[in-house]
């Protein structure tokens, strides 16, 4: 032992420091903890200012920490900061590597705030012609394309700018962070002006990949636990849309919530319709447009029966297609915080919450939709124009 020093009188607390290419610091701490006259003993672990990012124009992220910095309403927003004091993303408390699907036009694969939270299918061995893990998608490396019929998800600033709010990677020194510092994001590049087979394509994709993960216990697939998509049909009933609006509930049986928005058009969708927002399943979760005041963005749709939660997006910063970031809006904008939000539930500590949802995951799923439903911030703007106010 080099030094003993005491570094609390009242507690009795004392630090040893000693010379680590000498002693293995393991024996050490077994050796001390050991000791008659020690009750307890531990390492001295490093500690940080509490879980706020380092990323460059997180300062302007009000969406995350409203403090009036962009001249909004002060906790005009989804509270990540305080949710990051519990966890940052990425994985579950058994380890679990949590997975959410961006149904969208492709995404910047260079962009430099992306290279950590993006998902990749280790199983397969990518452009080598052969699907290597019997999924029947051939060399689905980097994630799926329904435009291509490959894993060229290649894309525009759109899909860049929702797989940022999602999971941009956080604490990096750099541009932006997501809801989710550490998450995977799995890309399905499915334009938007397409029809509804490539809509049904696209989700079972990722529902395919969380049913094998489920049926092989982990070993297979990935762990999705949610779908983002900005994409939808105005004065459309989902009684219209039988075989879309099916797919929800099956989803939800394996696990997957779905996060969707409602149409950017100042209207009621209970009066009007709007796909997927007059669903009724219980494992998708529909938001509309809030600003940095907790309004109801103007050009957003509405509903007190068909739409579930206002979620901050106009204005919001987040990645963008270039290696670049600015400001984005629209549904597209609010609904991947929710999206994000869902992520973010499954890395907490809720003890139990992993293994229910491999052994329970449509239980588990409604759990954290419920959880979504009952955590919002009561807005005098949302009031009669979502089911939650």
């Amino acid at each position: 032992i080099d030094k003993i020093e005491m570094i609390s009188r009242p507690a009795d607390i004392w630090l040893l420091k000693f010379n680590h290419a000498e002693i293995e610091e393991r024996n050490l701490l077994l050796a001390v903890q050991q000791a008659p006259t020690v009750l307890v003993a531990q390492y001295n672990h490093t500690v940080k200012l509490r879980d706020m990012p380092d990323d460059l124009r997180f300062g302007e992220q009000w969406q995350y920490d409203n403090t009036g910095q962009t001249g909004g309403t002060i906790d005009a927003d989804i509270d990540a900061v305080e949710a990051w004091d519990v966890t940052t993303g990425g994985t579950t408390l058994a380890g679990d590597t949590i997975v959410v699907a961006v149904l969208d036009n492709g995404i910047d694969v260079n962009h430099p705030d992306f290279q950590r939270n993006r998902w990749y299918n280790h199983a397969e061995i990518p452009g080598n012609g052969i699907d290597d893990d019997n999924n029947g998608y051939v060399d689905d490396y980097r994630g799926w394309s329904t435009v291509s019929n490959n894993d060229n998800i290649m894309g525009g600033s759109h899909g860049t700018a929702v797989s940022g709010i999602v999971g941009a990677d956080g604490d990096n020194a750099m541009g932006v962070t997501g809801v989710n510092w550490y998450v995977k994001v799995m890309h399905i590049r499915n334009n938007f002006n397409t029809n509804e087979a490539k809509v049904l394509e696209a989700y079972s994709y990722a529902w395919e990949q969380r049913l094998a993960y489920n049926s092989s216990g982990g070993s297979e697939g990935a762990f999705v636990v949610a779908t983002n998509n900005s994409f939808g049909q105005t004065g459309v009933r989902c009684s219209q849309q039988p075989v879309w609006g099916a797919m929800y509930d099956e989803m939800g049986a394996v696990g997957v919530l779905s996060s969707a928005g409602v149409t950017n058009q100042s209207f009621d969708v209970d009066e009007i319709g709007d796909m997927p927002a007059d669903c009724t399943s219980d494992y998708l979760l529909i938001s509309c447009n809030t600003d940095e005041d907790d309004n109801l963005y103007q050009s957003s749709a509405y509903g007190a029966v068909a739409v579930d939660i206002g979620s901050p997006g106009e204005g919001s910063v987040t990645a963008k297609a270039g290696n670049s970031y600015g400001f984005f809006g629209g549904n597209s904008a609010a609904t991947p915080h929710v999206t994000g939000a869902i992520a973010l539930l499954y890395a907490s500590s809720c003890e139990g919450l992993e293994e229910a949802a491999i052994s329970k995951p449509a239980e588990t799923a409604l759990f954290v939709r419920e959880m979504i439903m009952q955590s919002g911030d009561q807005v005098a703007a949302l009031q009669n124009r979502t089911a939650t106010g």
